[in-house]
């Protein structure tokens, strides 16, 4: 029990410095996020989510952010995917970019599939953030794509007909880490 009210107390007080302060500059601001997605970024992530990294650079009205992002489907078949994303958010609204490879190894399944399949993508995405929440779809454009021709049931498989937009739900965990460096020099100047 006592466990669970400090847990609750550093999650508020997690979410109290995610509030803009006189401090923000003293502290880098991140969120882990987990996300339901299907389309040519991840294929589908729904079972294990897509999991994420995201760091916040806050500007005078609006702010920036990057991170990384992987996921893998562990059902029936095994393919995984990795990626990097780069946006702006005015309010509720964010706008990113991401470039993410996807792929689909050699695999000797009862339905015959083989591989190796791979893609490339560049997705650009609109979204609406609100608070922990985020939902995001846009196009996805290929940069790349490895589907040899075999004789197996992917043979019929052709990502671009089976989908060209990207649907992404998530929830992103707000954490605060100090940023040692800042706060180092503004002590340096007190002196």
């Amino acid at each position: 029990m006592k466990k669970s009210i400090l847990l609750i107390f550093g999650l508020l007080f997690t979410l109290n410095s995610f509030a803009s302060d006189p401090l923000d500059e003293f502290q880098d601001k991140f969120s882990l996020g987990m996300a339901y997605n299907i389309g040519p970024e991840n294929l589908l992530s729904f079972f294990l989510p897509k999991l994420s990294l995201t760091y916040y650079m806050p500007h005078q009205n609006y702010e920036t952010y990057c991170g990384i992002d992987a996921s893998m489907w562990a059902i029936m078949a095994f393919n995984y995917s990795f990626g990097a994303y780069y946006g702006i958010r005015k309010e509720l609204v964010t706008f990113d970019t991401s470039i993410a490879y996807w792929r689909f190894p050699y695999q000797n399944s009862f339905d015959g599939w083989e591989g190796p399949y791979s893609n490339i993508t560049l997705n650009p995405k609109i979204g609406l953030k609100y608070k922990w929440f985020w939902f995001k779809a846009g196009p996805s454009f290929p940069l790349n794509r490895e589907f040899p021709d075999n004789s197996n049931s992917w043979n019929s498989f052709d990502l671009s007909e089976f989908q060209s937009y990207n649907f992404e739900i998530a929830v992103h965990i707000p954490f605060v880490i100090p940023n040692m460096k800042k706060i180092n020099e503004f002590n340096n100047r007190q002196k």
